[in-house]
C-alpha cells in the first residue's frame, strides 16, 4: 500500500463512508468504530485505496486494535451501564458481578467466538451475538441499544432506558477482583432454580435496592430493638421446583404500601419479664436471652397491649404474614435469605440438625441482608393471619382471611428440617395451643412517643 493513499471504508450498518490516510491508520488495527451508529466497521475487507484529494476529507473515525475491543454491559437489575476489555475476563466465566447491585451479567455470548452458528440478531438495531448454550441468565440486554432479551426472544426496552448506552457508560472497568463465575457455572445442576429466581425477582418491580433506606431503627425502654422496612413490592409464596416446597406457597405478587419498623430479634424471655414481671416456663434451663416461648396467642396480645400502654403509643403489633416474609426476604428471591447454598444454613440458624433439641440466644448466627437475626429457625414466630390459602392475584398490604382456627406460624424451629425453615414455609397453631418451639417478634408501626 502506499503510504499516501486513502483508506476508504464503509459501514454497514448505517451506510456511513470514512476516509482514513493510511498513515494514520494504526498498523495493528482490525476495526473501525463507526461515529455515527457505533458499528465496529471490519478490515478484513477489501478497502479501497485512492491518491489524495485536495477536496475536504471525510471525518476520520478512531481506530482501535483487537487488544483495546470495548464490551458494553447493562445490569438488567440497577441499569448500571459498564464497559471493559474481553482480556479483563478470566477464561471460562460467563457472567461478572454488578458492583452496585451483586447482579450477575452475562458476558458468554459477547466474548469472541470463531463459530458463526446460532446467532440472533436484534430486532432494533441489528446488533448480532452468539447464543453459546442455555447456561445463560434468562434476562440481558443488548450491549448496543440496551434493548432487554430472555432465553432469545425479545422484549421491550424499560421505560426511560435511554437507546445508546455509550452515552452514559462510565470510563472505569470491572475490577479482576469483583469478576466470578456464576452460580450455574459453580453447579450446573442448580441452574433451572437459579433462572426461575431471577425471573421472579426481575418481576418485583425491577430489583430490591429500595432496602438501603436513609431511616434509622429505634430502641425501646425493655431493650427491643427495631429495624425499619421500607415500602416495596416483593413475590411473595416460592416457585414450583423449590425444594421442600409446599402446595400452600403459591407465588403472588405482593406491594407493601407503608413502611414499618420490626424486631431485629425474636423477644426474649429477659425483655418479656422486664414488663410483664413473671417468667414463662420452657421446660428447660432459663436463658434470659434466648426467645421466649410456651405462650397462647392470647398471652402474646396481652403482652402486646401492655407495651403499647407502657411506651405511649408506637403501634406495637404482630407481623402480618406478608410483612414477616417481606421481612424475611429482604430482596432475596431465594428459598433463604442468605440464598440456595444449603451448606451456609449452619451460619444462619438453629434447626433439627445442629439445635440439641432446645432453643438458643438470640443473634448468635449470622443475620439476613435487612440486619434481622433468626428468621430462619430457632423459634417459629406467631404472625397475626388466620391460616388460609394464598389469593391468584396481585394484592395490596394482605391481611390474610378474616376468619379461620390457626394463626399463621413462620420461620420453622429448633426441632425443624432445612425445608420447613425456608423463607416461604408456612405453618399453623391454634390461638389457646403453646408450644417449647414457638415465640414470636413484634412491628412497630412508628417510634414510640
Amino acid at each position: 500500500m502506499k503510504t499516501s493513499g486513502i483508506l476508504k471504508i464503509k459501514c454497514p450498518e448505517c451506510q456511513a463512508e470514512y476516509s482514513i490516510p493510511e498513515n494514520k491508520k494504526p498498523a495493528k488495527a482490525v476495526s473501525l468504530k463507526c461515529k455515527k451508529c457505533g458499528h465496529r466497521i471490519p478490515l478484513s475487507q477489501k478497502p479501497s485505496i485512492s491518491e489524495p484529494s485536495t477536496a475536504k476529507q471525510s471525518e476520520t473515525v478512531q481506530a482501535e486494535t483487537n487488544e483495546s475491543e470495548t464490551i458494553h454491559l447493562i445490569c438488567a437489575k440497577c441499569n448500571r451501564k459498564y464497559r471493559f476489555p474481553p482480556s479483563k475476563i478470566p477464561r471460562g466465566v460467563t457472567s461478572v458481578k454488578c458492583k452496585i447491585c451483586n447482579h450477575q451479567m452475562a458476558v458468554g455470548h459477547l466474548l469472541p467466538d470463531a463459530s458463526s452458528k446460532n446467532r440472533e440478531t436484534c430486532k432494533k438495531c441489528g446488533y448480532q451475538r452468539t447464543l453459546k448454550d442455555d447456561r445463560l441468565y434468562s434476562r440481558e440486554s443488548c450491549p448496543k441499544c440496551g434493548l432487554l432479551y430472555s432465553k432469545g426472544k425479545l422484549f421491550e426496552a424499560k421505560k426511560g432506558m435511554n437507546a445508546n448506552p455509550d452515552s452514559h457508560i462510565t470510563d472505569s472497568v470491572l475490577d479482576t477482583d469483583v469478576l466470578e463465575p456464576s452460580a450455574s457455572q459453580r453447579s450446573p445442576s442448580m441452574l433451572k432454580p437459579v433462572l426461575i429466581g431471577m425471573v421472579l425477582l426481575l418481576a418485583a418491580a425491577g430489583g430490591y435496592l429500595f432496602f438501603f433506606s436513609s431511616k434509622t431503627g429505634f430502641e425501646n425502654t425493655i431493650g427491643m430493638k427495631f429495624v425499619y422496612i421500607p415500602p416495596g413490592t416483593f413475590i411473595m409464596g416460592s416457585p414450583p421446583d423449590e425444594t421442600g416446597r409446599e402446595p400452600d406457597e403459591t407465588p403472588h405478587r405482593v406491594t407493601i404500601t407503608k413502611g414499618f419498623y420490626i424486631q431485629a430479634t425474636e423477644t426474649t424471655q429477659a425483655q418479656w419479664r422486664r414488663l410483664s414481671g413473671y417468667k414463662v416456663s420452657t421446660d428447660g434451663e432459663p436463658c434470659e436471652n434466648c426467645p421466649v416461648v410456651n405462650l397462647t396467642f392470647k398471652h402474646v396480645q396481652n403482652f402486646i397491649d401492655r407495651l403499647n400502654r407502657r411506651e405511649g403509643g408506637g403501634g406495637y403489633r404482630l407481623p402480618t404474614e406478608a410483612e414477616w416474609e417481606y421481612a424475611c426476604r429482604s430482596g432475596t428471591g431465594a428459598a433463604f435469605s442468605f440464598g440456595r447454598n444449603p451448606e451456609l444454613i449452619e451460619e444462619y440458624a438453629w434447626y433439627a440438625e445442629n439445635s440439641d433439641s432446645r432453643t438458643h440466644k438470640v443473634a448468635q448466627k449470622k443475620p439476613n441482608p435487612a440486619g434481622l437475626y433468626d428468621m430462619h429457625g430457632n423459634a417459629a414466630e406467631m404472625c397475626l393471619d388466620w391460616y388460609g390459602p394464598y389469593p391468584d392475584e396481585n394484592v395490596i398490604d394482605p391481611a390474610g382471611p378474616s376468619k379461620g382456627d390457626a394463626r399463621v406460624l413462620r420461620g420453622g424451629s429448633w426441632f425443624d428440617r432445612p425445608e420447613n425453615i425456608r423463607s416461604g414455609s408456612r405453618s399453623s397453631m391454634k390461638p389457646g395451643y403453646k408450644s417449647v418451639r414457638v415465640g414470636f417478634r413484634l412491628v412497630a408501626e412508628r417510634p414510640p412517643g
